[in-house]
């Protein structure tokens, strides 16, 4: 026989975690469902995905035909100008990146800019994105030598609903999208400092439940 339901544990229990569910916006941790330009997909630890684990992608774009963005954290060892011999740069050459598993053929490149650029869109506060061979090949001959830049093969995408439903299945967390961030010196690093910050975010939430609770 199966054991009688215990009404005051199960409350206490919705109790929390409807208090989870209402801290999280004061966290700083944008965790709604909704994906947006120059936000972060970060790849939860739980990910199983080989071609999205331990991955921090830039959302170039969400509407309501899908998204797409960019991986901003796997350096390949190749130079732009290796890619791209054709292309003459003012300064050297930017580095490349794997930007997604799709049309690993076609080349992007993000710029740092402080100011707008005479080619290219705004993605987010300073930074900023190239994806025609013409705008790309003005931006080396003109740019290149004085704004810090990024060369991204391929992209990664999903269709209409595809993202939500990974997001809620647990794949993705959302993170607020920044230069610094797109721009780190040290890229390899960044999935595991933004999961840092999440445990820290986490354990701020938890330690303040028994208060909330009592109130």
């Amino acid at each position: 026989m199966s054991k009688p339901i215990n009404r005051p544990v199960c409350l206490k229990i919705l109790t929390r975690y409807l208090l989870l569910v209402c801290l999280l916006p004061a966290t700083g941790v944008h965790a709604g469902l909704t994906p947006a330009r120059g936000m972060l997909l970060v790849a939860s630890q739980s990910m199983q995905d080989e071609t999205f684990g331990n991955t921090v992608i830039l959302i170039l774009n969400h509407d309501e035909q899908g998204t797409f963005g960019l991986m901003i954290n796997r350096r390949s060892n190749l130079s732009a100008s290796e890619i791209m011999p054709e292309v003459v740069w003012n300064g050297n050459a930017p580095q490349v990146y794997l930007g997604g598993p799709v049309a690993l053929h076609s080349v992007r490149i993000l710029i740092r800019s402080d100011e707008a650029l005479p080619v290219g869109t705004q993605i987010t506060d300073q930074v900023w994105i190239i994806d025609s061979a013409p705008g790309l090949a003005q931006y080396a001959r003109d740019l290149a030598g004085h704004l810090h830049s990024k060369v991204y093969l391929g992209y990664a995408g999903w269709y209409a609903g595809q993202l939500e439903a990974e997001i809620l299945r647990g794949d993705w967390h959302i993170w607020p999208g920044n230069a610094a961030s797109v721009f780190s010196d040290k890229p390899e690093d960044l999935w595991h400092e933004i999961q840092q910050q999440l445990r820290q975010i986490w354990a701020g939430v938890m330690a303040n439940l028994p208060a909330m609770h009592q109130k």
